[in-house]
Order: C-alpha cells, then sequence, then structure tokens
C-alpha cells in the first residue's frame, strides 16, 4: 500500500486513493459487464 511509505498518511490522501479505488472497481465491474 502506498500509507506505508509515510508512518501518517493524510485524510485527504487516503481520500484520495479510496475514491481511486471505487472508481477503478466501478470501471473494471462496467466493461466486465459489457465484455459479457
Amino acid at each position: 500500500m502506498t500509507a506505508s511509505s509515510s508512518p501518517v498518511a493524510p485524510p485527504r490522501s487516503l481520500a484520495l486513493e479510496l475514491l481511486l479505488l471505487a472508481a477503478l472497481a466501478t470501471l473494471w465491474g462496467a466493461s466486465f459487464t459489457f465484455i459479457k
């Protein structure tokens, strides 16, 4: 995880990482559904 690089990760960075993961999961799910 990127949080391991710094002892204390800022809340904004963590929220941004979670948002990015959510966006990637949504795109992957949508593409998988369309391919199916």
